[in-house]
């Protein structure tokens, strides 16, 4: 799950984007979310079946920018 909306401060997430990850931790990725050394947000142990649900839930959210190792998916500190 990237962080890094086009236009927007990388890193940064809305106290709504934060519960929707939880959430899809408690329903998809047995209550378990990692960041990983480029800053983004890892659902770990979901099912390839739940893939279109979980997209689905991320664009809601506003979560699905699909910039992974591009030059956009760049790190904030």
């Amino acid at each position: 799950i990237s962080l890094k909306a086009h236009g927007a401060t990388p890193g940064d997430a809305t106290a709504e984007q934060m519960r929707v990850m939880a959430d899809m931790a408690e329903t998809y990725g047995h209550d378990e979310l990692r960041i990983s050394h480029e800053q983004n947000v890892i659902l770990p142990h979901v099912h390839r079946g739940d893939l279109p649900a979980i997209h689905a839930r991320l664009k809601g959210a506003g979560l699905a920018t699909a910039n992974l190792g591009l030059i956009s998916d760049i790190i904030a500190c």
